[in-house]
């Protein structure tokens, strides 16, 4: 009975000061100082991470290794959950992760277990309207102690608190489904009349800077419109409710994949002629067939495990050129990815946009999605090919090259050659995954060949095998 006394107690005070704290508008310098108080990592050898904004509010904290950030909710875990622990900590915290409101709060969205620790995702409210995309994560011990803690949200609600920006709408949700068919019908060159919209009355509040878009903060209307007309259409818009104007939109379909296959000829300069293209039939070629196949099993794994749709995760053509030529030489023994260029490049490579292209027989399933992978890495972490950034970003196409590899049934997927890179090319491998060092490669970085230099771009191609050791031993274990 005592410990359930305590916990009521703790109870009642958190819920009596949460809102102080909420409305705390402390130097995010100085709550950040107070919450590296309560971490709790004596063996640790090294210091708290911390990714900032640029207003120096926290986005990632996470303990060292061992490490956990304190909560006054863990004396009372017996009654209290990780979703309350987590809004304690919150709470507590505010100042760190922004400004704060008293008509601000976070409810508990979701609470995922996996082991002894809890994943609680928070959804940021202001005065009972859901912030659009505005949601914490905080993983926690079985103590209820916060090891990381990831935030995209709104971070200053000033401008709601001061009525600058009004929640109460001044447009009718007719006229926001008016203006929100006109901006899709003119998005996808469709008449306006094949289109119908659909709303839940759902107001929301939509900060732009949450989803890393420029804009202002407003109210707005979730809008729903799709196509009658048998167009794969569904499209969901945020109506700004003060003028009308279409404050963010995005799909909810998510195409399929989309192939467009090129054929060089062994000529340079090259023709670049469409040989096959989305649903086609075999064209005969066996490079541009292997190609087609490829990139359709790299999709496919990218759709299967990382729910990402294409190169940019927005549908985007997969292109690529076979037997493609340099000058000088052709057969080319080699394969790159290509980002889009200028328009005055146009005539070098035959296209416009990302390819792809590969040398005569360099078409094997993990050099594709090797190829593949660094457009990839190009829109998401964007690693620059340089250096131990290069190394990583080089690494990362092996790596998914690799899984892509093990994972589609064609090939060979012996354990002989399981972690080999390139092993179906007709020169044999040029990489060990497992071993990197059986081609002179670095299996770490206080390795004998690990490459200090300015050739290979400092050493993407070697120094890659510390990274790929590193799949190797998390994938397999040694």
């Amino acid at each position: 009975m005592r410990s359930y006394l305590v916990a009521a107690v703790i109870l009642m005070c958190l819920w009596l000061t949460a809102p102080a704290f909420a409305q705390a508008a402390a130097d995010p310098d100085t709550a950040l100082e107070q919450l590296l108080k309560t971490l709790q990592a004596p063996a640790a050898t090294e210091e708290a991470r911390l990714l900032r904004t640029t207003e120096g509010y926290v986005r990632f904290i996470g303990a060292p290794p061992g490490g956990r950030f304190s909560t006054p909710a863990g004396a009372a875990k017996a009654v209290l959950g990780p979703d309350a622990a987590a809004r304690d900590f919150i709470d507590t915290n505010s100042g760190v992760f922004g400004k704060g409101s008293l008509k601000q709060t976070f409810a508990a969205e979701r609470v995922t277990s996996a082991g002894s620790l809890n994943y609680v995702r928070l959804q940021q409210k202001y005065s009972n309207f859901v912030v659009f995309g505005g949601q914490i994560l905080v993983q926690m011990d079985g103590d209820n102690g916060v090891q990381c803690v990831s935030s995209d949200i709104m971070r200053d609600p000033g401008k709601l608190d001061s009525g600058e920006v009004s929640l109460s709408p001044a447009i009718s949700t007719d006229l926001a489904k008016e203006h929100a068919a006109s901006y899709v019908a003119g998005l996808y060159n469709v008449d306006v009349s094949g289109l119908t919209t659909y709303t839940n009355n759902s107001r929301m509040v939509f900060d732009p800077a949450v989803v890393g878009a420029q804009g202002e903060l407003c109210t707005v209307l979730d809008v729903g419109v799709a196509s009658t007309k048998g167009v794969a259409i569904v499209e969901r818009v945020l109506v700004n409710v003060k003028n009308g104007a279409v404050a963010f939109t995005y799909p909810l379909v998510h195409n399929s994949k989309h192939r467009r296959i090129y054929d060089a000829n062994s000529y340079y300069p090259s023709p670049n002629t469409i040989v096959r293209e989305e649903g086609d039939l075999a064209c005969g070629i066996t490079d541009a067939d292997n190609a087609y196949d490829y990139l359709g099993d790299t999709h496919d794994f990218y759709s299967l495990a990382h729910d990402r749709d294409s190169i940019d995760g927005q549908g985007m053509i997969m292109r690529a050129t076979v037997r493609y030529c340099e000058p000088g030489q052709c057969p080319m023994y080699n394969a790159f990815y290509q980002m889009a260029l200028p328009p005055e490049y146009e005539e070098w490579f035959g296209m416009m946009g990302d390819a792809m292209f590969f040398g005569e027989d360099y078409v094997t399933d993990d050099v594709v999605a090797h190829e593949m992978t660094h457009g990839v890495t190009s829109y998401t972490s964007g690693l620059i090919y340089e250096n131990q950034s290069g190394a990583i970003n080089e690494a990362f196409s092996d790596i998914w090259g690799e899984f892509v590899d093990l994972t589609n049934g064609r090939g060979d997927d012996s354990l002989q050659v399981r972690w080999l890179h390139g092993e179906d090319l007709p020169y044999g491998p040029n990489r060990n995954m497992k071993d990197p060092t059986m081609f002179g490669d670095p299996d770490r970085v206080g390795s004998p060949y690990y490459y200090i230099g300015s050739e290979d771009y400092g050493g993407v191609h070697r120094n890659s095998g510390v990274i790929n050791k590193l799949c190797y031993l998390l994938t397999d274990g040694d």
